[in-house]
């Protein structure tokens, strides 16, 4: 009976597919439709809170796939951390929703602005309600989707779409650490991997399995957080994130998304707040990033670059309350902050006024004396060039501590396209490795074989030749990954063919939109869809598919291929991860410089 309050969570989701379906409508339609689907939930809402409120927390199966030992079950949790975010997405959402609805009024874009919205805002409540580990990464991943597509919304524009692909590398990358802990999970509790079980285990429980695994565990889920809640070193993105429309960066990188990480280290406190170390770092992250953000916040020139950065600063303070165990607390700073932040974020375009009443309060802050007029004034000069260059963030992203970005490229670059390296050498020192420790020529074999295939990949990501060439490269190379395991395992690796089953179809499609669109280097942007917007539609699904994103088949296949190789190889789940994770950077990359920006043929 309790299954029945997801019924109305699906509007968002369904209001979203039928926006994608469904050619170019009337504003008025299209507003409508948001605004309805964006109420619903709020039914959903209030049948969960009646049911917390009268049996306490409680979790709900829907269903549940068998592959083999291993299961992916579709499992919600419902408990007052759920309700409180997923209340804050209904709130906001509306607003935005209603403000966007004018703010966007006769801009070509409105109908996939609000399409991508209610793809968010289902991401968000599959977030808020997920019980288990794999619903919570299929939200999490949505949310990072949608962000991507909201960053780069002006996509006619070079600067949106390469600060868009910035930030999704940032969370491709960062993800992994979901993506692993959430595979452990299967292990450690074999398949009762919930969070109602996590919420209530003890110091003691962590003994009884394994101390070490715990501290894996804690730490991949807090390098997951790190780059979704723009922490050190990852804190300097929200500011290049605020290129999409004002209404996107106030519920994104003002309220919830940006709130995310901070939500997941609440939800998964059970795994690294009873490990001293782990709570040590979180709150060095938490105080190191409010340092710098702060710092960089005061020298921004524009107003939603230092809210940008004062959000991360906050996030940062929020991080070290956790260390200190005051999660609740920390939810009430939550709250409040994502309703403040969003607040500003909207009237940011109100910048006469704004600017006024912000020199108004400088005024009147500066009558005192300032901080600064305590330090010493080299100490003063070198905290603003600290702040100048974001705490040497961006200066290392570059390579200055070592090497320019160009010429570590261009070395990178030539080291791959070193035949006699890359089909050699490489596949040479990694047998020998290998044969050293386990003595078996055929398992030497696959692991040089692997490597080398791991090794076009990543090529790949780097590429600036065709594109249908590269794409071909990466679908070949993740599919013998994969096949390889057949060789070693035959049928017994559940989830191959199944993830197989959805990047296959997913290669053939992008592979004919790539052929459709002719003959494109990745050296600079095409901007493809202004010939045919279909065909660049069509590739972002098939991007979808091969990197393993949330409503492909692909996704349940990696979960559970991942989930059955780490009882088997440890060096076999780095790859096929690694792999995974390097494929949906480069679609994706591939979809950003072909389809999007400004041509400059």
């Amino acid at each position: 009976m309790k299954a029945y309050f997801l019924i109305f969570l699906l509007a968002p989701f369904l209001a979203s597919a039928f926006l994608f379906l469904l050619p170019k409508l009337k504003e008025s339609t299209v507003k409508g439709i948001t605004l309805l689907c964006l109420i619903l939930p709020i039914i959903s809402l209030a049948l969960a809170l009646g049911y917390f409120w009268q049996d306490g927390a409680f979790e709900q199966s829907i269903y549940t796939w068998h592959f083999g030992h291993e299961v992916f079950e579709v499992c919600f949790f419902v408990n007052e951390l759920g309700l409180v975010m997923a209340g804050l997405t209904a709130f906001l959402s509306i607003i935005v929703g209603r403000f966007s609805s004018f703010y966007l009024h006769r801009d070509p874009g409105f109908q996939r602005f609000f399409r991508i919205i209610l793809l968010f805002v289902f991401g968000m409540y599959l977030l808020s309600f997920a019980g288990t580990p794999d619903i919570f990464f299929a939200g999490w991943e949505l949310v990072g989707f949608s962000s991507f597509l909201l960053i780069g919304f002006y996509r006619k524009q070079n600067r949106p779409v390469q600060n868009a692909l910035r930030v999704f590398i940032v969370y491709r990358i960062c993800d992994v650490g979901l993506l692993m802990s959430s595979v452990l999970a299967h292990i450690l509790w074999h398949g009762a991997n919930r969070f109602i079980v996590l919420a209530n285990l003890t110091p003691h429980d962590i003994h009884a399995i394994s101390p070490g695994l715990f501290l894996i565990v804690g730490a991949l889920t807090i390098f997951a957080s790190i780059g979704k809640s723009a922490q050190f070193p990852f804190f300097n993105w929200p500011a290049r994130a605020i290129e999409g429309p004002t209404p996107s960066s106030a519920i994104f990188y003002g309220a919830l998304s940006i709130h995310c990480g901070v939500f997941l280290l609440i939800r998964t406190y059970s795994l690294w707040g009873h490990v001293p170390s782990l709570r040590i770092v979180v709150g060095a992250i938490g105080i190191l990033t409010a340092f710098l953000a702060s710092g960089t916040g005061r020298i921004q020139a524009n107003i939603k670059g230092q809210i940008a950065y004062a959000s991360v600063a906050q996030i940062g303070l929020m991080y070290f309350e956790l260390s200190l165990g005051f999660t609740h607390f920390v939810l009430l700073h939550m709250t409040l902050h994502c309703l403040l932040r969003c607040y500003q974020f909207l009237v940011s375009p109100s910048i006469i006024s704004e600017y006024t009443k912000l020199h108004k309060y400088e005024a009147s802050q500066n009558r005192g004396f300032p901080f600064e007029s305590f330090l010493p004034k080299k100490l003063t000069y070198g905290l603003y060039m600290l702040a100048i260059n974001e705490g040497g963030v961006e200066f290392s992203e570059r390579g200055g501590w070592f090497l320019s970005a160009t010429e570590a490229t261009r070395i990178l670059r030539t080291a791959l396209k070193n035949q006699w390296a890359k089909y050699l050498l490489l596949p040479i020192v990694t047998f020998g490795l290998f044969y050293a420790f386990h003595s078996s020529v055929q398992n030497s074999v696959m692991y040089a074989l692997q490597t080398l295939c791991l090794a076009l990949i990543f090529e790949t990501t780097i590429s600036q030749e065709d594109a249908l060439k590269t794409w071909i490269q990466m679908g070949l190379s993740i599919c013998t990954i994969v096949l390889l395991l057949h060789i070693k395992f035959g049928p017994h690796v559940e989830g191959m063919y199944l993830y197989l089953l959805g990047i296959g179809p997913s290669l053939l499609v992008g592979t004919w939109s790539l052929w459709r669109a002719g003959k494109t280097s990745l050296f600079g942007f095409s901007c493809k869809i202004e010939k045919s917007e279909w065909n660049a539609l069509l590739f972002l699904i098939a991007c979808v598919g091969v990197g393993g994103l949330p409503l492909s088949i692909s996704f349940i296949g990696e979960d559970v291929l991942l989930s059955s190789l780490l009882s088997s190889d440890i060096y076999l789940l780095f790859i096929v991860g690694t792999a995974i994770m390097l494929s949906g950077i480069v679609s994706f990359r591939i979809y950003a410089k072909v389809f999007l920006g400004r041509s400059t043929t």
